[in-house]
């Protein structure tokens, strides 16, 4: 069978609109898949600015609310005189009148240089501070068990500080010759203490 010339012309025709046909709906399917790829895209990233504006409008809300209670807070630190330098001195007061007032029969206590306790600062605070801790050492030497604990609590109570104690050890010593018996306590214990950051100089 032999085709004419007019025949084959209309043949190459009709598969070059054929070709152009499939073109045309590949290139929407593509465009369509896109589309919709870029359309899930907005909303999620629509969605994830709604979170992040209701999570900012949530800070603020609690921010707002947690103001007065950080500031009676940072007021009573200061009335207890936590939020404040590191005061040696006045530690080392409150101790003497301790020994003095207390059945102690002995103490001896070293004073490490103090740290920055942690890094952070608390970002709802009015008057943000650092935690300055200063570990002291201790050797204590009571007549009874219950005199040991009445003064530990006694410092924790008093002292112009917060008192953290890291470990306290306890034995009892005896005495042949004079049958008696005491007991020592050594302990380690940070005295925290809340300091607020120097304000930066300006040239």
């Amino acid at each position: 069978m032999r085709l004419s010339l007019d025949t084959l012309r209309h043949l190459r025709a009709n598969a070059l609109m054929a070709l152009v046909a499939a073109a045309v709906a590949l290139t929407g399917a593509l465009c369509s898949a896109e589309w919709r790829q870029a359309s899930a895209l907005a909303r999620e990233e629509a969605v994830a600015e709604r979170d992040r504006a209701h999570a900012r409008w949530q800070q603020r809300d609690t921010d707002a609310k947690n103001q007065p209670q950080d500031a009676a807070l940072i007021a009573a630190l200061e009335a207890r005189g936590v939020l404040a330098e590191t005061h040696r001195l006045d530690w080392i007061e409150l101790l003497d009148e301790l020994r003095e007032t207390l059945p102690v029969l002995d103490i001896q206590y070293e004073f490490a240089a103090p740290a920055q306790a942690n890094n952070a600062t608390p970002t709802t605070s009015p008057m943000p501070a650092t935690l300055r801790s200063t570990q002291m050492t201790l050797h204590l030497v009571v007549p009874h068990e219950e005199d040991a604990l009445h003064w530990l609590d006694t410092v924790r109570r008093r002292a112009p500080a917060l008192i953290r104690y890291r470990q306290c050890g306890f034995a009892r010593q005896s005495d042949p010759q004079t049958e008696t018996s005491a007991l020592t306590a050594d302990c380690e214990i940070d005295w925290i203490t809340l300091a607020r950051p120097q304000p930066t100089a300006t040239p």
